[in-house]
This record gives C-alpha cells, structure tokens and sequence, in this order.
C-alpha cells in the first residue's frame, strides 16, 4: 500500500471521527443516568448499554481506517531500518562477544597472578618460617635443607614471580646455614642481619602484590559494565514472598477441569470460583 496521506488529508480524517463526539457524550451521558430499579430501567440499562457498544465499535473500526496506511508506513519503516542495521547489529554482537571473552581472560589471569603472590607471601611464606623456626640442631638443619632443596615447588608454580620465591627460599637457606654452623661448632651465632633480610624479601614482595593489585584495578578494559544477574540456587531457601504463581499452568487446569470444579472448591493451594461480568 502507498503511502499518500498528507497533514491535510489527516485533519479531514480526525474530523471525520470527530463526527461520533456528539452521540459519544449523549449516550455517555444517559447511560450514566441511569439507575436499575426494576425490570423496565433493566430493559433501558441494556437498550443504553447495546448502543454504547455499538457506537465504540464503530468508532474503532473508524479508528482503524484512519490509522491503516500510517501502520503500513511504520511497518516499511520498520523493515528498512532492520534490512540496514541487522548486519551492524551482528557485527556489534561479535564484538562484544570478543571483548567479553578477552575481559574474562584477563580478569583470570589476574586473579592467578594475585592468588600467585598470596601463595609466595603467606603461605610459602609461614611454611618456610616454620622449617626454620622447628631447627634444634646440625642435623635438624640438614634435613630441612635437603626438604628444601628437593621439594621446593616447581618454577612453573610462580610464573612471573619466580624471583620473589627464589630470593625468599635462598634467605630461609642462608638462614638454615647459619644456623647449622652454630650447631656444628657450639655456637649461638646471630642470625639477626639474616633475619632482617628476610623481612625485607618480604616487604618487597608485598610491595609487588599491591603494585599488582593497583595494576589490575587501573587497566580496566573499555566499554566494560557489571550487572547483577540470579539464578534459583535451592528452593527451600527461597522466601514465600519472591514466589508467583504460573498463571498458564493454573489456567491450563481451569480448563481441563472446570467442568468439575466447585464454585469456591480449593485445589493445590488455589481457590477457584466464579465471577460475574456483564456482556452486551
């Protein structure tokens, strides 16, 4: 259908269902009016209420007339702009899937750096002081020294960290050593210089752990936004009050059975009874 309406030919056309506003407002008006008693103001109530639906009727069928060509103008509107903007939308839909999967990889290989830094800070960290500490004599640091040196995780396990394990094992190691020199030659030998070496190590590698982590919140990806999302995680848990009902499936079983059904009667937890509603 062409599309040939203009701002003229529109004014004619609202004038035109203009024409139904008098008997609109008159049988409005009488309808309201009216206030059953007994049979015969039934019989007007319903003679009133015949031709205000008839004249709604016909006044939406006007509507529809007028409105038909501008309809069919939106809807060629609608599928041009569609036809233009459906391959953009595809191209905009891969990038975003791009971005979403480089941001996803990034965000994990931060959270292994961090959970990497953590593993040398704490608990490399403790496990080494307690070899360390439990040490009473030369061969106590023996054993400890050759548990380090064989059962020291892999390099692979610190990644680009590598150094801050190394420089934290070797001051442990050169720790061990002191002391076992004691030990050999019945010495308490200081190991204060060792010691504050080593909480140096460790400040340092804690000052890498936060460069990290300030790293990680600075370069942020573009075009990046977190919404929260929910799924059902058990459903016992789940308050009454976040609960609806399936209004298809409860209508579904209306009909099924409404043949059989009590006016009032209580079926799983639904009361299903019956209301009055007046038709022309």
């Amino acid at each position: 259908m062409e599309v040939t309406k203009t701002n003229k030919e529109l004014q004619d056309s609202l004038a035109s269902i203009s024409y139904f506003k008098e008997q609109s407002a008159t049988i409005a008006a009488n309808c309201l009016l009216i206030k059953i008693s007994d049979d015969t103001t039934l019989a007007i109530a319903q003679q009133n209420l015949s031709k205000a639906n008839e004249l709604v009727k016909s006044i939406d069928e006007k509507r529809k007339t007028i409105k038909a060509p501008y309809l069919e103008a939106g809807k060629k509107i609608d599928a041009l702009a569609k036809e233009l903007s459906e391959p953009l939308d595809k191209a905009v839909e891969h990038i975003k899937s791009q971005v979403k999967a480089w941001e996803e990889a990034r965000r994990e290989a931060e959270r292994k750096r961090q959970e990497t830094l953590n593993y040398i800070n704490v608990e490399l960290s403790n496990r080494l002081k307690q070899l360390c500490d439990e040490v009473d004599s030369k061969e106590k640091c023996d054993e400890v020294l050759n548990y380090i040196n064989t059962r020291f995780p892999k390099d692979e396990k610190f990644g680009e960290f590598v150094s801050q394990a190394h420089a934290l094992r070797d001051m442990y190691i050169q720790l061990l050593n002191v002391k076992k020199q004691g030990f050999a030659n019945g010495l308490d030998l200081p190991t204060d210089n060792v010691e504050r070496a080593i909480e140096e190590v460790k400040k340092q590698n804690e000052v890498v752990a936060e460069v990290v982590s300030q790293s990680a919140s600075v370069n942020k990806t573009r075009n990046i936004r977190e919404n929260w999302k929910f799924e059902l995680s058990d459903i016992k848990q789940v308050p009454l009050e976040w609960l609806t009902i399936d209004e298809a499936k409860v209508k579904a079983y209306l009909a099924e059975n409404k043949e059989t059904l009590k006016n009032g009667e209580i079926k799983n937890g639904i009361k299903f009874y019956k209301e009055i509603s007046v038709v022309a």
